[in-house]
């Protein structure tokens, strides 16, 4: 199962984000200077993303069936979660059919320096709507309990994503009034390291991570957070082709956190 379990989930995180940068005044003024209608169709889950940028504010429609689109961009929704962390390249998608472009592709190249900085606000982004959106990875997630021994889990995954990946984003732990919960999450690349909430011991926590970013030439991806030193291990090992031997990149994890006295 991918990152997104529900087209409304998709909805949520990628329409918001869409429905975010027309916010960023300097963003939506160059975006809307295209005068283009994209469409976005996303699979696994099913869901079209409509952005109007004809007039003096943009209009998303989500499902729209009436408006006709100028450029239409297909790929699978995990295919869009990537491009939005800056980890997918364009060209190489478009060649490779992860992502299937329709209409004129010299103006939906044009858009690539304008959309550059969203690479680095889509993070932050879902920082900001973690403890909303933290169950993006549920579908993903498995438990790596403490008890003083670092545990690995291995799984076969699908989607697309090359290099090594050194990432790191968390939000502020949270703490009930009483002091007896604590919560945290966020992303971690490999070999980052994340702390307990302040507070609690390693004992009293529970960790909870699941690979967040997908790739369809891993073979497997395996897991690990060292409750001792809090450092996250995610690797994965990939062959793009057959006559190609396997090797091991790094992949980022989402965790979470949490802890009870």
């Amino acid at each position: 199962m991918g990152t997104f379990e529900s087209s409304g989930r998709l909805k949520e995180v990628l329409g918001g984000f869409f429905e975010y940068l027309m916010t960023v005044d300097d963003m939506a003024k160059k975006l809307l200077a295209s005068k283009m209608i994209l469409k976005f169709n996303y699979s696994e889950p099913d869901l079209t993303i409509t952005i109007d940028l004809k007039g003096e504010k943009a209009i998303i429609t989500y499902n729209d069936t009436v408006t006709a689109p100028e450029v239409q961009m297909s790929m699978k929704a995990d295919v869009a979660h990537r491009f939005w962390f800056g980890k997918v390249n364009l060209i190489m998608a478009l060649a490779r059919r992860e992502m299937i472009a329709k209409g004129p592709i010299p103006k939906i190249l044009k858009l690539l320096p304008v959309i550059k900085p969203a690479y680095d606000l889509y993070p932050k982004y879902l920082k900001e709507k973690w403890r909303i959106l933290g169950v993006i990875a549920v579908s993903l997630m498995f438990f790596v309990h403490c008890g003083g021994e670092v545990t690995t889990t291995a799984f076969a995954q699908d989607a697309g994503q090359e290099g090594a990946v050194d990432v790191s984003y968390k939000d502020a732990a949270i703490t009930s009034a009483d002091g007896n919960v604590g919560v945290d999450a966020g992303f971690a690349g490999n070999g980052t390291t994340i702390e307990i909430p302040t507070g609690f011991t390693a004992a009293q926590c529970k960790f909870t991570a699941a690979a967040a970013n997908l790739d369809g030439s891993a073979i497997s991806t395996s897991v690990s957070i060292n409750h001792e030193t809090g450092e996250v291990i995610c690797q994965k090992l990939v062959q793009e082709r057959v006559e190609i031997p396997p090797e091991t990149v790094d992949c980022v994890a989402s965790y979470t956190v949490i802890c009870v006295k």
